[in-house]
């Protein structure tokens, strides 16, 4: 809602068609959310979105097991057939600086994740405070440029004037390529 008040939607534009259902506290491995998937008419959501990526693995389940990963993955192409909608999943990046890997490797665990999602998407600082850059590897389309956005708190505001290579880096990384460029 916050963010709905800040960019000056109508919350009517968009009411039926926007449904939240938060988990907290109730939360069940991906495994065994069928029933969940099972009652949402086909067509009824073009986007679902699950937040956080790991809060959905099994008991057991290792973050950094391709073989665990990959049968996330085949759910989540299950549950995207049986809906008919595309999934987002909301992922952790790996600890300390990100400035230096490529798209599909910021994100935590098993290489499977990596070969497994259409999309990366990802959002690392910027040399400049509040700003952020965005950049994606995309699998089924044209590349992507990556793009400036500064935070101004709740929401990302484009700014076509910012130098996207300007990822923020480490002074020892900065040093080792000058470029930052991905």
């Amino acid at each position: 809602m916050t963010i709905v008040m800040a960019r000056g939607i109508c919350l009517e534009e968009f009411d039926e068609r926007f449904e939240a259902i938060s988990l907290r506290g109730r939360l069940r491995p991906l495994n065994r959310m069928a029933d969940i998937f099972d009652a949402i008419e086909p067509g009824a959501f073009s986007v679902i979105i699950l937040d956080a990526w790991y809060r959905f693995m099994a008991s057991g389940a290792d973050e950094n097991g391709n073989n665990d990963q990959a049968q996330m993955y085949n759910l989540v192409d299950q549950f995207a057939r049986k809906t008919g909608a595309s999934f987002v999943l909301i992922h952790h990046a790996t600890k300390g600086n990100q400035a230096d890997k490529k798209v599909t490797d910021v994100g935590a665990g098993g290489g499977a994740q990596s070969r497994a999602a259409d999309t990366h998407l990802v959002i690392r600082p910027h040399e400049e405070e509040k700003m952020f850059v965005i950049d994606a590897a995309v699998r089924s389309f044209p590349p992507l440029s990556p793009v400036c956005a500064r935070f101004d708190w709740p929401v990302f505001n484009l700014d076509q004037e910012m130098d996207p290579g300007r990822l923020k880096t480490s002074s020892r990384s900065r040093a080792a390529n000058p470029s930052q460029r991905q």
